[in-house]
């Protein structure tokens, strides 16, 4: 009996579906052409890389192997593992289309078609990847940042510029004697510091106002030293009012010490200004000077160390809360003043925020933060306290990773942050911030309670002040985890 002794033909298949299944999954589109083996070959690595990272995930370390992404190196790697990615997963797709497609079989409309199908796959998967690679770019660019020197680069102001109601304040001395030769007395923080996880971390938020158009003086209107024990993860906000005086120098300060005595008696809010000015007083260079200070005054102050600050303009706070679509904020108590002054300084406008849980955008979070006129230094030091919270509450991988915030956060960051802490503490940082509770959080102002006096027009400059307590000061913060 007579026999078909010809083979049957194999089922023709389409270029571009396998191209699509190995874009969804490399070996994918191979499975669909029946070619087991090439399949198995463009799986494996994406299925060990997918089996490693979720071995990392569920280990006990996860949160900090997490924070370690932040690290600039790490960061690095990751883009070129991107990169990495992309090529292969180009490759798998290609290879794909290429065992697919039959040369002379379909019309040449057909076969264009598939052609120009691949190149909006390879397109796709382009990027895709430059949308994944963009915020880890923008982290880097960030963290890189931080070389530990960050510092005000400003122009020093003359004493014709900061006006005479600074003489007082800066000290006798002739102005143009103003920029003297730095010191070399020791300072209290070493200029490199570097926490070592088991110590008790106090950093020093700095608000500084830079004045309205026209002015060159920074007043550092907010100071909260932000306290941490790594040990049991409690967390303490210490606020010291903007209007405290009476604060002792460092007596390794000795010649700020032989100017203003034992204790700075202007507001501690100009001692920034101050101490930039006075290069011949303080120590550190121009851009850390200033920062330096109050870092030892405070230190001094509290009776413990201060290693790191972070300081913001607040203009560039106004521009982050933006940047987060604003933050909700639960006002414990309405907030009146009559006379709050525009930004631009040409006016006044009637400020009014209503008690009760609310959403802020930036310029009203700004505005409850700053304004004291209805209310006092006490309360505003607390509400500020509120919104550092409530900003660290709100923040998560979702809300960076909306449609431009993290372009603009990397900006605001970049023109309005200043910090010593050098990028591969980020880190560390990090990984003790997941440990924290900021709900069982405690909160001083110092203020009242026998931790300054109110002085009403005192001495001759006849202005309001609060003589601080050192003594009383430095028990409360030594013990702030106590009892707790």
């Amino acid at each position: 009996m007579a026999t078909n002794s010809r083979a049957r033909p194999r089922p023709r298949r389409s270029a571009f579906a396998a191209a699509f299944l190995s874009f969804l999954f490399p070996g994918l589109g191979h499975v669909y052409l029946g070619r087991w083996l090439r399949a198995v070959m463009w799986a494996v690595v994406p299925i060990l890389a997918i089996a490693a990272v979720g071995g990392v995930m569920a280990g006990p370390n996860r949160t900090e192997i997490l924070a370690n992404l932040l690290d600039p190196d790490i960061l690095v790697a990751t883009l070129g593992v991107i990169f990495l990615d992309l090529l292969y997963r180009l490759a798998a797709v290609i290879d794909a289309w290429r065992l697919a497609r039959q040369p002379g079989v379909g019309s040449a409309g057909s076969r264009m078609l598939s052609s120009a199908g691949l190149v909006g796959i390879a397109l796709v998967l382009v990027v895709s990847h430059v949308a994944i690679a963009r915020p880890v770019y923008l982290a880097y660019d960030t963290v890189a940042s931080l070389d530990g020197e960050s510092g005000d680069t400003t122009t020093i102001p003359t004493s014709d510029e900061l006006g005479p109601e600074w003489a007082d304040i800066i000290g006798a001395l002739d102005p143009g004697a103003i920029a003297g030769p730095t010191v070399t007395s020791e300072p209290v923080i070493p200029a490199k510091y570097e926490w070592d996880s088991r110590e008790r971390l106090n950093i020093l938020l700095i608000g500084i106002d830079s004045g309205r158009q026209g002015s060159r003086t920074f007043l550092t209107d907010t100071m909260i030293v932000v306290s941490v024990d790594p040990k049991s993860g409690k967390l303490a906000f210490v606020s010291l009012p903007r209007d405290t005086a009476g604060i002792p120098l460092p007596r390794k300060w000795s010649a700020a010490r032989r100017v203003y005595g034992d204790t700075y008696d202007a507001k501690i809010n100009t001692l920034y200004t101050t101490a930039r000015v006075r290069s011949d007083l303080f120590p550190g260079n121009d851009k850390q000077r200033g920062y330096r200070a109050l870092m030892g005054a405070l230190a001094e102050l509290y009776g413990i160390d201060i290693g790191y600050y972070v300081a913001v303009d607040l203009r560039g706070f106004r521009g982050a809360v933006n940047a987060l679509g604003g933050i909700v904020v639960d006002v414990r108590g309405p907030v009146l003043e009559d006379g709050y002054p525009t930004d631009d300084g040409r006016g006044k406008i009637r400020l009014y925020v209503r008690g009760g849980i609310q959403r802020m955008n930036g310029q009203q979070a700004l505005a409850f933060a700053r304004s004291r006129k209805s209310t006092s230094d006490f309360s505003r030091s607390a509400r500020q306290q509120v919104l550092i919270a409530a900003v660290r509450d709100q923040l998560d991988i979702g809300s960076l990773l909306a449609p431009g915030v993290l372009d603009k956060l990397t900006k605001e960051f970049k023109s309005h942050v200043k910090t010593n802490i050098p990028a591969r503490m980020v880190p560390k940082l990090l990984a003790l911030a997941s440990d924290v509770n900021l709900k069982r959080r405690k909160s001083i102002v110092l203020s009242g309670n026998g931790f300054s006096t109110v002085c009403d027009r005192c001495q001759a400059d006849g202005q309001w002040k609060l003589i601080a307590n050192p003594q009383r000061i430095r028990s409360a913060v030594r013990g702030v985890f106590k009892g707790r």
